[in-house]
């Protein structure tokens, strides 16, 4: 018997304005991807094309709030917030603006679901540092934004992922370091140093240096399902990309770190946490979205892009991949191929109810997907 338990939106990613949407359930142990194709839902439709957005959903009102990215066709610098969700009659609205323009940013849903934290990112004029909160006000149902704390250093196309409420992750990125005397002249490398963040302290901790450093990579948490110790979490990267002194590699490697949860983790020296190779993509994929379960058993990569060496050239994806880890052994396994290919996109899972009855308010003009062109 299938079982649905979310939905899973797809948004964002270059390759058109169209969102998909995905219902995410089960048969038995075994879990299922069944796209469900709302050609008509304009509600979720962007009037351009962004790449390297970020975002997440803000819990109080299921307000799913999209900042930031660069507009494909033009390379135009996107400083605006969309939202979607009850406020906004689930209409997609302009409802705010960062207060920097921020490209390749990574975001995590903090404070009990009430806040977007933006983090890093680049744009024309600056690579940052800063990060901003991103809350709702329940008066106007606009955007409140604010300064955040800064990251451990400046940072773009890097990866954050939440352990529990008082704990998360900030994995590797782009740097960029000064190569003359002048000051002005700058080359980008992958960072492969990790860091913890503490929400209760608001405090960085430098942790153990990745073995490949990287960026534009996916990432999570994942409980292990079979361990008696629920404290017990794996950090996981997964593919991106590695520049270093002026060579670019796209990765098929994947890295894990194990910690215990637990409240002396906070306080505790960490010596002899490292970083490990965990199992490969099934491909080489940089730019993908990544999400994690709410019970954080499974981990999705989606969408991305590889390079196809016989012809030199990038290939967007399509492929939806799960990784999950059952007694500390992890694996992969393709589940779904998406219509359109997706890449420097955005994922959510939502509860299947929170927009469903929206989505299916279909317009009998509207144009059906095009097998042929993805259109």
């Amino acid at each position: 018997m299938f079982v649905q338990d979310q939905l899973l939106i797809v948004t964002n990613g270059g390759t058109n304005t169209k969102t998909q949407v995905l219902k995410f359930g089960s048969f038995g142990d075994e879990a299922v991807a069944v796209e469900e194709v709302h050609e008509c839902a304009n509600s979720l439709e962007f009037q351009k094309e962004l790449q390297w957005a970020t975002g997440g959903v803000i819990a109080v009102n299921e307000e799913i709030v999209i900042c930031g990215g660069t507009e494909v066709e033009s390379s135009a610098e996107n400083q605006m917030c969309f939202s979607h969700g009850d406020s906004h009659v689930h209409k997609l609205a302009q409802t705010g603006a960062l207060r920097e323009t921020r490209i390749g940013a990574a975001s995590l849903v903090i404070d009990n679901g009430t806040t977007l934290w933006i983090t890093g990112g680049h744009n024309s004029k600056n690579r940052l540092q800063t990060t901003e909160t991103v809350t709702m006000d329940p008066k106007t149902t606009g955007l409140v934004v604010a300064l955040g704390l800064n990251l451990p250093k400046t940072l773009s196309y890097h990866c954050l992922t939440k352990v529990s409420d008082g704990l998360a992750f900030l994995t590797g990125g782009e740097k960029y370091e000064v190569t003359d005397q002048t000051g002005e002249d700058l080359e980008v490398y992958s960072e492969g140093l990790s860091w913890s963040i503490n929400f209760n302290t608001m405090s960085w901790t430098t942790e153990s240096q990745m073995e490949i450093p990287r960026s534009r990579h996916s990432c999570g948490a994942l409980k292990d399902s079979m361990s008696s110790d629920s404290s017990r979490k794996v950090i996981v990267v997964a593919g991106g990309e590695t520049k270093q002194y002026g060579e670019q590699e796209v990765l098929q490697s994947v890295e894990l770190l194990v910690i215990e949860d637990k409240a002396s983790f906070m306080v505790s020296s960490r010596q002899g946490l490292e970083w490990a190779q965990g199992p490969y993509l099934p491909a080489p994929i940089l730019d993908a979205a990544s999400v994690v379960t709410a019970d954080q058993l499974k981990m999705y990569v989606i969408g991305g892009s590889t390079y196809v060496q016989g012809i030199a050239e990038f290939q967007p994806l399509a492929t939806i991949y799960e990784f999950h880890c059952s007694d500390l052994q992890c694996e992969w396994k393709q589940v779904y191929e998406m219509r359109r290919s997706m890449t420097g996109g955005l994922a959510f899972f939502m509860p299947s109810d929170s927009i469903e009855a929206d989505l299916t308010q279909h317009d009998a003009k509207c144009p059906k997907f095009n097998e042929t062109t993805g259109k």
